[in-house]
């Protein structure tokens, strides 16, 4: 089983209602920390923890008309940060 710390998720529900203020005119803005770690197979999964001091790197990823998107998930083009592939 994949363990991981993710700290808090909304309900999508709780996003896409604009009285909620999350997105302002189909726009939203929002931060991410991501840390890429060489994962430790357990199993039949794997394990992501924090890590302390990590490389600092900014992406920006433009999802146009977010409201009208309907796929289960999206993939951002290739990018590289700290010296691994994202």
């Amino acid at each position: 089983m994949p363990c991981s710390d993710f700290d808090q998720f909304i309900p999508l529900e709780s996003f896409a209602d604009a009285s909620n203020g999350y997105l302002i005119d189909d726009t939203c803005v929002f931060g991410a920390e991501v840390f890429a770690s060489e994962g430790r197979i357990i199993g039949k999964g794997e394990c992501i923890s924090m890590i302390n001091n990590p490389v600092m790197y900014k992406h920006v990823w433009k999802v146009d008309n977010f409201s009208k998107l309907d796929a289960t998930f999206y993939d951002s083009e290739p990018f590289i940060a700290g010296g691994h592939n994202g």
